[in-house]
């Protein structure tokens, strides 16, 4: 079983909705991975730039995006390491 947590805030990452110093990623998976989920035509930098922003304050190496407009949804997931 893959154990995994829904949207989570997080302190450190700016995110004007949520107010200065928290932040909300998509989702968490094993404790180790972040999900940043898109439905977008194409993962562009700044898609990038904001999981690398999600990444830095939770202590998190490993992220993904996921884009769920891709044709096929292995052309829309992304892996970055810190």
């Amino acid at each position: 079983m893959i154990h995994h947590q829904d949207t989570k805030s997080t302190k450190g990452a700016p995110d004007k909705a949520l107010g200065e110093g928290e932040g909300r990623i998509d989702g968490l998976v094993e404790g180790v991975a972040i999900l940043e989920l898109k439905s977008v035509e194409q993962i562009l930098p700044i898609h990038e730039a904001q999981l690398l922003t999600d990444l830095r304050p939770t202590g998190k190496r490993l992220g993904f995006i996921l884009d769920f407009n891709a044709p096929r949804m292995r052309d829309g997931i992304r892996r970055r390491v810190l």
